[in-house]
């Protein structure tokens, strides 16, 4: 037998016998009769040990027709140049096909798994919403995998002959319940080290969180709010967002003045309504082509609503009301009654 004879998928073929390999004590050397060839195909890696055990398949398929007994037959130590065979086999032609050697698979999932795949050289299969399965399975090594909608996780196992390998899946999984009082609101839920996990909008329930601490930004129309939030496996835990606004109305005599806040932002012209401030004290100017610029601050409450109204002054008036200050500092009240008579008609 040589090299060649030897497959790699866990089989064995000997192609070739000879008076070298096969002898019968008995009778002689067989190798000499017309059908010399064994044809032996074994479907089994330990292939020494299966031979020693096959006899019974051998004489059922009439692989050994002048065999004395069973037990007497080493075939191994022929097909493997130990010592010659004291069986006479050298008219053995035909296919054994030996049971491969199984072990158990037991692989249990708590909470039930979106998905579970198990992957080996002769056996795979894909589990779905499942809690797990135990089966017979050839020996061998096995990667099991299983994935939730915010964890995975995959593993070696290997199953012995005879013997169970048992393979438990517990992740500590919770839930987060996200709700808002702005409907329209939208949110992304990070990992501490920012590493996205869920973004969309309110209300939503997200499952399947390793248990852990996560950073939540809630937005509504250019506002944001941070806030860490806890996750428990087993519960769901409640984390309700609220955008708590107050309102405010502007409103000058000439109107159509221009609106700014302190960072420069047009808001409008007024008459203007601003219905979504958040509280505290916002600071906005009021501008108008002629007129002095004003200076307004408003006292903002969530829910309330903050009514502000101021007559704009032209900028001649002013002009001649600081002139008329002028002359009356020297003096000059004729001058300074007029001037003062034409501010007050130009205001």
């Amino acid at each position: 037998m040589c090299g060649k004879d030897i497959e790699t998928d866990r089989k064995l073929f000997v192609g070739w016998v000879n008076q070298n390999h096969v002898f019968d004590s008995g009778f002689g050397n067989d190798a000499k009769n017309s059908v010399n060839q064994i044809a032996v195909r074994v479907e089994d890696g330990d292939t020494l040990a299966r031979f020693n055990v096959i006899f019974y398949q051998i004489e059922k398929q009439c692989g050994l027709a002048s065999a004395a007994c069973a037990d007497n037959m080493t075939v191994p130590c022929a097909l493997f140049r130990r010592q010659p065979d004291f069986n006479c086999c050298a008219g053995m032609v035909g296919t054994i096909d030996l049971k491969r050697t199984m072990g158990t698979l037991s692989v249990t999932a708590d909470p039930p798994a979106p998905f579970i795949y198990i992957r080996g050289p002769e056996w795979s299969v894909t589990l779905t919403n499942s809690s797990g399965l135990t089966q017979s399975v050839p020996t061998d090594q096995y990667t099991v995998e299983s994935r939730y909608a915010h964890w995975g996780r995959a593993d070696d196992v290997t199953v012995f002959a005879g013997s169970t390998a048992n393979w438990p899946i517990a992740p500590r999984l919770g839930a987060v319940q996200l709700s808002c009082n702005q409907s329209d609101a939208t949110f992304q839920l990070l990992t501490l080290d920012d590493r996205q996990e869920e973004a969309g909008g309110f209300p939503t329930l997200i499952t399947e969180l390793p248990e852990g601490n996560y950073k939540l930004i809630s937005q509504h129309h250019g506002h944001q709010q941070n806030q860490t939030l806890a996750v428990k496996a087993g519960t769901t835990n409640d984390s309700p967002v609220e955008f708590l606004y107050g309102a405010a109305m502007l409103q000058t005599e000439p109107p159509d003045a221009s609106v700014q806040d302190g960072n420069g932002r047009d808001w409008g012209i007024t008459p203007l309504d601003l219905p979504e401030l958040v509280p505290g004290t916002p600071q906005f100017m009021l501008h108008r082509a002629g007129y002095e610029p004003v200076a307004v601050t408003l006292e903002i409450s969530a829910n309330q609503t903050n009514i502000f109204q101021t007559n704009l002054i032209s900028t001649s008036y002013t002009g001649g009301m600081k002139t008329a200050r002028e002359y009356m500092a020297s003096s000059d009240y004729d001058i300074s009654r007029n001037l003062h008579s034409l501010s007050l008609h130009n205001f």
